[in-house]
């Protein structure tokens, strides 16, 4: 529906060229004497200051304007009367020619004549005439869109030949379509997708604009927001929480802790203006859950380390929204399948040390997950592994407290060990075997027993040890007889019904039998012999003693796997000797400071002997001759005991008899070895 909006006219001025400093102002009414001096060249010019531009005209759409004033007189045929808009206000007390406002472009009347009657001449549809006028559809609506500068001033220059003329009630007659200029909300500066962090207060930040301003005189200033509500909800659905903004402000900071953690909101923001339209912005999507954190195994990676010392595992965190780790997982493994926790660190701490002999030797695998802000854990790292090097961990000791007592261990990363029974070594033994029986018995009272073990790189692990009592609970006697010649022959009698037998020579074990009877090959001179009838449960019960003396009368040689002796008895030589050589390797180095060498003796030696033997008969001559090469065992009349090799031998054949030349290669021997005692 179209609508007219008159203005009058507030105040009038009038400048004249020939008095250029002086203002012409203050009639009571609108008149204008312009005194006729019949100079065409004298110039007048009338001023006219409407009043200030209403606020509906601001927000509606202009259609045309009208300006109407009547004068007192007619015009003579061929007077022009222009019209002109300005580009900037005046004071009308103040006004003269010479400071008169700059004009615009004139309002084209087409020539045309004063109607006859009243008086009365109009300026009508402007939108249809010249575009470079003020009236001129969109570039007149363009030129007149600052506030309070609305076509608040209109002038005319007339050039006449009249005596006078009188303007009486000039107006401006808009008019406009009834149609409210709408505005429209938006967002300036705020997110509008992505992630938010809801622990930290958030700024939204939003702004007005026109929605059609081409075609009204309404600006950004004109309509302007009276208030605006933000509203927001935890995911897509359910209630939005509103938070009312009033007045004309355009921003709101929410608080920290006020959006959910690990979650995600919508919200959008609803404006109305002073025009009394609403609008509102799009519905925008947020995350309020923070990013997974990628964590990647640093160090140590295919790398050998110290297990007796502290290792450090370092890695990487990441996320794609930036924030950094919040707490981290730690498990390791032995095969790289099974896994087992081994810390956690909290906070944005990315290494962890592992304390000094916490992994046995051999390869570590080794995996971490990082946490992020909202206490959300991220997958699994891709596996990592180093190779420790290191010496087994104390074995855990139990002991059996019985004369033969039996000794267990537990412990990782085993590949031998060694017993330590009151100071008495044994072993090291190979293998992964955790128990063992002490191979002789033990004597009533406090005992102490360590295990240290070895593992895969050589390295002993600190000994275990384990305190106990032995209290003997002897079973049936056993009586024990011997006969001695060259060989110690030992019987006995007992009733018990065991028959597991421990044979000592000077209180060392030699043998084991389950019969009663055992033959000593490897001893000359005089000697002690006891049996031990060891009972189950690893109680015993020992023998009388016997001692008795074994003489070799002539020199004598047999297997070492058992056999008959044969006798050396004959010599080509009427004084037989025997010989040894015993060495040992020395290595003498000069240090300084020292005036002579330094020995650094070998733990190692050898000794040979050499012999010589004469056979009269042939049988003899070939059944020593078959001895060569293999381990013998040989006593001398002189009471030595050789055991070794023979590894070198000469023969020579006379008429009566075959002589032999002969060497003996000392070898390690002990008289007993035994399964039980795992010797």
């Amino acid at each position: 529906m179209s609508l007219t909006k008159t203005l009058a006219c507030t105040a009038f001025a009038l400048v004249r060229d020939d008095t250029p400093n002086t203002n012409y102002n203050g009639a009571a009414y609108y008149r204008a004497a312009l005194y006729l001096n019949k100079d065409p060249g004298l110039r007048r010019a009338v001023f006219f200051k409407m009043e200030a531009w209403p606020a509906e005209l601001s927000r509606n759409w202009i259609n045309n304007a009208t300006f109407n004033f009547t004068f007192n007189r007619y015009l003579q045929n061929g007077e022009l009367y222009d019209l002109y808009k300005l580009r900037s206000t005046f004071d009308p007390t103040t006004i003269t020619y010479n400071n008169m406002p700059t004009r615009g472009g004139s309002v084209d009347l087409d020539n045309r004549w004063l109607p006859s009657g009243t008086g009365q001449i109009a300026i009508e549809d402007p939108i249809d005439q010249d575009l470079s006028s003020i009236y001129a559809a969109r570039d007149a609506i363009d030129a007149l869109k600052t506030p309070g500068f609305m076509w608040d001033c209109l002038w005319g220059d007339l050039f006449h030949t009249g005596e006078y003329i009188d303007f009486y009630q000039p107006t401006l007659a808009i008019s406009y379509e009834s149609y409210i200029v709408s505005s429209k909300i938006s967002i300036a500066n705020a997110p509008t997708s992505g992630y938010i962090n809801p622990r930290e207060a958030a700024s939204f930040v939003w702004k007005y604009a026109l929605q059609s301003p081409d075609f009204c005189f309404a600006t950004d200033a004109d309509i302007v927001q009276a208030s605006a509500t933000l509203y927001w909800r935890e995911g897509s659905s359910g209630n939005y929480t509103a938070i009312p903004i009033s007045g004309s402000g355009q921003s709101i900071t929410i608080p920290a802790n006020t959006f959910p953690t690990g979650s995600s909101i919508q919200y959008y923001i609803e404006g109305t203006d002073t025009a009394g339209s609403t609008s509102q912005t799009p519905v925008y999507t947020l995350s309020t859950a923070a990013g997974l954190i990628t964590a990647t195994p640093v160090s140590p990676i295919g790398a050998v380390e110290d297990g007796s010392a502290a290792i450090t595992l370092r890695w990487w965190a990441s996320s794609n929204d930036g924030f950094p780790q919040n707490g981290a997982n730690l498990q390791t493994s032995r095969d790289g399948s099974t896994w087992t926790d081994l810390a956690s660190v909290t906070g944005t701490t990315v290494s962890y040390e592992i304390a000094a002999d916490a992994f046995t030797a051999g390869a570590v695998y080794w995996r971490v997950r990082g946490y992020n802000i909202d206490g959300v854990a991220g997958s699994w790292s891709a596996a990592a592994q180093f190779v420790v090097v290191a010496a087994p961990p104390q074995p855990s000791v139990t002991v059996e407290a019985v004369p033969f007592a039996t000794v267990n261990w537990q412990v990782e990363g085993q590949q031998a060990y060694r017993i330590t029974v009151d100071g008495t070594v044994y072993g090291p033994y190979f293998g992964t075997v955790k128990t063992w029986t002490v191979p002789d018995y033990l004597l009533d009272g406090e005992h102490t027993i360590t295990v240290e073990v070895q593992g895969v790189y050589g390295l002993w692990s600190q000994p275990g040890s384990a305190s106990f009592t032995v209290q003997n609970q002897p079973g049936d006697a056993v009586t024990l007889s011997g006969e001695f010649e060259r060989d110690g022959v030992l019987s006995w009698v007992t009733t018990s019904q065991t028959a597991d037998f421990l044979i000592y020579r000077d209180g060392v074990q030699i043998g084991h039998a389950s019969a009663p009877i055992f033959v000593d090959r490897f001893a000359l001179g005089e000697h002690s012999y006891q049996v031990i009838n060891r009972l189950p449960g690893g109680n015993y019960t020992a023998s009388n003693i016997v001692t008795g003396t074994m003489l070799s009368c002539t020199a004598a040689i047999a297997p070492l796997t058992g056999g008959a002796w044969i006798e050396l008895t004959l010599s080509e030589n009427s004084n037989r000797e025997e010989s040894f050589t015993w060495t040992q390797a020395v290595s003498m180095r000069h240090f300084a400071g020292a005036e002579y060498p330094m020995a650094e003796q070998s733990p190692f030696a050898d000794l040979s002997g050499s012999y010589d033997v004469s056979f009269a008969d042939l049988p003899s001559a070939k059944a020593f001759e078959q001895l060569r090469g293999q381990a013998v065992v040989l006593k001398s009349r002189g009471g030595n005991v050789m055991i070794g090799i023979l590894s070198t031998l000469s023969k020579r054949m006379t008429e009566f008899y075959i002589a032999f030349v002969f060497s003996l290669q000392r070898m390690h021997w002990r008289d007993f070895i035994d399964a039980d005692s795992q010797l």
